[in-house]
């Protein structure tokens, strides 16, 4: 049984949603570079498991980035971020081996990862094993 039926969704249509902006620069382009991060950026978004919502309740700052990953923050406390802006560690989350996003991301790349997650607001526990595809938006 999911613990979170929705939550697999939400975090997809926020992959999704970031990988679109990331592509967005260039209708044309066949491939996309991870972004430059600086100290200081931030994202609003929103994030919602039943109720639909378009009001920003989410905002990620970015604190440190370093080679190997991204320290940040959402809403004040503390998240931790793969280079490739994947989610190690959230208020609500933590993930062994996320992938979803592997850059450059590139039209027809393939990859395929194994992660153990942990939900943390419900104690839940599982594992994941994810095939990856680059495509057009």
């Amino acid at each position: 049984m999911n613990p979170f039926p929705r939550g697999g969704l939400v975090l997809s249509a926020t992959v999704v949603s970031l990988t679109l902006a990331l592509l967005a620069g260039s209708a044309l382009a066949q491939d996309t570079d991870r972004p430059r991060l600086s100290i200081g950026d931030q994202w609003h978004f929103v994030v919602y498991y039943t109720v639909p919502s378009t009001e920003p309740n989410r905002t990620w700052v970015i604190t440190s980035v370093t080679p190997a990953r991204i320290e940040a923050t959402e809403n004040g406390e503390p998240l931790m971020l793969t280079a490739d802006l994947n989610v190690l560690e959230s208020p609500r989350h933590t993930d062994s081996n996320p992938q979803a996003l592997s850059f450059p991301l590139e039209v027809g790349k393939r990859w395929r990862y194994t992660s153990d997650w942990v939900f943390k607001v419900k104690g839940s526990k599982g594992n994941a094993t994810v095939d990856g595809r680059g495509h057009r938006p």
